[in-house]
């Protein structure tokens, strides 16, 4: 049973965007590309998702990291990572969240095991250690955690040097690097500059192929279908909703109404939901992301701008085969 003196839920702490800095105030962990979990343990293990959600149905395989944990009741604040190749894998991990049935589940465990990464103590023998310094709150959680589990792990922080810590993360391929102030204290379901977040992000250019409109305005765009030459075609890359200015929608709404036509660029595709208007790929933009998904689009794509300096038939992918790093 639940111990009475922990909450039923906490919403997680969360970070701010940032270019990397150094600072002698600060720890510098890695942004682990993975689903933000906190644990509560009191006897047993009850997982808690960013939003308030339970996860451990879809890990079973965490359900007894309440032995190897010292000092309970307490709550751990951490990510749930699946590694592919020695790294996380964020694609692997949305594989496993398709998962409903238990055999499902049970499958998908066996082939994409993970461990739970934990960075902060929220919790301690039962009492909030939330207002105590994160450099307090580290002290405590080192205490907490023993060597007994497989699947947990303790975050390693740098001091100090973010640029460098950044540098090097990114250069083996990982998401970033998250930077904490080292006095400050936790502040729940806050998004907070104590906390700042450095992330590996790509630019490319792409051709507009199409918009979808926002049904509650007046015939403003909501988000651009986003096309690349891939072998000599013309490909889908997904659309990106965010982004905009209010003035760049004006502009956007009257170069696309130009461009409208009945016929979808895109070899052999028909268009999946009636909101959607194709258009002549004349224009292109830039578009920040993180990655592919599976499914061939981009993952969190984030509008950048309209390029008037570019020709469509420059937006190849991936974008380095354009002159694109």
């Amino acid at each position: 049973m639940v111990h009475d003196r922990l909450p039923r839920a906490i919403p997680p702490m969360l970070a701010v965007s940032a270019e990397p800095f150094d600072a002698d105030d600060h720890l510098f962990e890695l942004k682990w590309d993975g689903i933000r979990c906190l644990a509560f343990i009191d006897g047993m293990t009850r997982l808690q998702s960013r939003n308030l959600k339970p996860l451990d149905d879809l890990y079973p395989a965490l359900a007894n990291l309440h032995e190897a944990v010292r000092h309970a009741p307490c709550v751990l604040d951490g990510e749930i990572v699946a590694l592919r190749d020695g790294r996380p894998s964020f694609l692997n991990l949305q594989k496993r969240h398709q998962a409903r049935r238990p055999e499902a589940i049970a499958r998908l465990g066996r082939a994409i095991p993970v461990v739970y990464v934990v960075f902060d103590l929220l919790y301690y023998e039962g009492r909030p250690v939330m207002r105590e310094p994160l450099r307090r709150r580290r002290e405590m959680l080192t205490e907490t955690l023993t060597d007994h589990h497989g699947a947990l792990v303790a975050a390693e922080a740098v001091p100090g040097r973010g640029k460098d810590y950044f540098a090097a993360a990114t250069g083996l391929g990982l998401e970033g690097v998250v930077g904490k102030q080292i006095e400050s204290p936790y502040l729940p379901g806050r998004r907070s500059r104590y906390w700042v977040k450095f992330k590996k992000v790509k630019t490319a250019s792409f051709v507009i192929c199409g918009y979808t409109v926002n049904p509650t305005t007046r015939g403003e765009i909501s988000a651009l279908v986003l096309g690349a030459y891939t072998e000599g075609r013309l490909r889908n890359y997904g659309m990106v909703g965010t982004g905009f200015t209010r003035a760049e929608l004006r502009l956007l709404g009257r170069e696309l109404a130009k461009l409208q036509t009945e016929k979808c660029p895109f070899t052999g595709t028909s268009s999946p939901r009636k909101d959607l208007i194709w258009t002549e790929p004349r224009l292109v933009c830039d578009v920040q992301y993180l990655e592919l998904t599976e499914r061939g689009t981009l993952r969190h794509p984030l509008y950048k701008g309209l390029r008037g300096d570019l020709a469509p038939e420059e937006c190849r992918f991936p974008p380095d085969e354009a002159g694109r790093g």
